[in-house]
């Protein structure tokens, strides 16, 4: 049977219809029992799971950056660092350089028109502008920069300070009033482009303060979370993206659906461990490098439209005093971390330029899985299925400050039906195959922390 505990659509056998499964976990204890009862009992008829887009995936993956930073490497390496990014193969980045500064405006729209990376157009609102009149014309110089502008942002974190609902200044009040400025200014804007972009929701820096900040429903256009981990993985059952999505449903209460239209425009691990007593929740640059590309699954499984790793590169050399300085996915000498070569890899191996319409299920079952065997199920336009699996293990030691490899276990993926040719890669290491099998029915795999990918396409020669 298939054992999977992140959202996904399977098919219900004969009847040819589907429902969904959602995560157990949500559910109260008195609900377990009863919720594991009928979950194993679908199973025996549930073989068939339709597959998300290649495609889609992709889309769904951003980084932020900084690229008006005069300071730092966005700026002092830029044509290195443009290199980097562009080599990784994210399509997204989050940024306010362009609505900012001309030399941010300038860098913007060559990673644009080199590797076609567009931007979240982040509009913060402490800094460097206040004014609804400067803000208004700050909207109406994006006109020559709409190629590269994906979305326009509201308010970053405007609650950093906060102590309560509205303590200090108003915070809460003056976020309502400027991002409803902000957004009846872009969709009443005479520049239909203009008019059209996505406007996204301010973000504040804890869960429960999406609430205090109050409903976004008539104020943007998709909702907005920054749901760090600290220490703890991605999976993690009292994680920050759980919280958070139940708040952003609290907070919108005229909107049902809320939290099935969320972008997540800030999330990560930071890599500074020297100094836990000032900045306890660094990782192990290894263990992000497990739990990155988890992280990105376990999003898009959730229903996250977009997230945005935050952030591209280090802005300091290990500054033990600040862990705001270590989230780089690239070094501050630009050197490349592990997690950027797995991101890289596994990229490389589902990178997909064009959305598929004709998407068809996979009739396949799992055995030796249990309730940390996660997985995602994808399909390219040329009818190629990936299933990236993974154990949610936890792969960082706080006591020791150090990389915990985890438990590997067996399992065996059967395929029903035609027999399938079979590619099998650790992205971890590389965008080659390290297995391969041909006119096969079935597929031993040892488990680990790290997601594998297997490639799986009907054999031409079907046994």
């Amino acid at each position: 049977m298939i054992i999977a505990f992140a959202p996904m659509e399977i098919a219900t056998g004969d009847s040819g219809g589907y429902f969904y499964i959602i995560n157990y976990k949500f559910f109260t204890m008195k609900r377990h029992l009863l919720f594991l009862l009928l979950f194993i009992s679908s199973f025996a008829y549930a073989q068939k799971e339709m597959p998300r887009s290649n495609f889609d995936f992709m889309e769904s993956i951003g980084i932020c950056t900084h690229f008006s930073y005069n300071s730092q490497p966005y700026v002092q390496r830029f044509d290195t660092l443009s290199q980097l990014l562009g080599d990784l193969g994210i399509r997204y980045i989050r940024d306010r350089a362009v609505a900012d500064t001309d030399l941010g405006r300038k860098n913007i729209m060559h990673l644009y028109d080199t590797y076609g990376i567009k931007t979240i157009a982040v509009f913060p609102w402490h800094k460097p502008f206040k004014s609804f009149e400067e803000v208004s014309e700050k909207i109406d110089g994006l006109a020559p920069y709409l190629d590269a502008i994906v979305a326009i942002e509201g308010a970053n974190e405007n609650d950093a300070q906060a102590k309560g609902p509205n303590e200090p200044a108003n915070w809460a009040d003056d976020t309502q009033k400027h991002q409803k400025f902000l957004f009846n200014k872009i969709k009443q804007h005479p520049n239909q482009r203009i008019a059209n972009m996505p406007v996204i929701a301010p973000s504040p820096t804890f869960p429960n303060r999406v609430v205090w900040m109050g409903p976004m429903t008539d104020k943007s256009d998709h909702y907005n979370i920054h749901s760090y981990h600290g220490t703890n993985k991605p999976e993690a059952e009292d994680s920050n993206l759980r919280k958070y999505m139940v708040k952003v449903n609290e907070a919108n209460p005229n909107d049902p659906h809320a939290n099935q239209n969320v972008w997540a425009t800030e999330a990560g691990y930071h890599n500074e461990i020297g100094y836990v007593a000032k900045n306890p929740n660094g990782i192990h640059e290894q263990s992000e490098a497990y739990y990155l590309p988890r992280l990105l699954c376990h999003y898009f499984n959730f229903g996250i439209k977009r997230t945005y790793i935050y952030e591209l590169v280090d802005h300091a050399d290990h500054n033990p005093n600040g862990g705001q300085d270590d989230f780089g996915i690239v070094r501050y000498d630009m050197s490349k971390t592990p997690t950027y070569l797995a991101l890289q890899n596994m990229i490389k191996i589902l990178d997909e330029k064009e959305q598929t319409n004709a998407l068809t299920a996979l009739d396949y079952s799992i055995d030796g899985a249990d309730g940390d065997t996660y997985h995602t199920l994808l399909q390219k336009k040329d009818g190629t299925h990936y299933l990236l699996i993974w154990n949610a293990g936890t792969n960082y030691d706080f006591d020791s400050r150090s990389f915990v490899e985890g438990k590997h276990k067996k399992i065996s993926i059967q395929f029903n039906g035609k027999s399938k040719d079979i590619n099998l890669y650790n992205p971890l290491v590389s965008d080659q195959p390290s297995d391969t099998k041909t006119q096969s029915k079935s597929y031993k795999l040892t488990l680990k922390d790290h997601i594998q990918i297997l490639e799986i396409k009907p054999s031409e020669v079907n046994l």
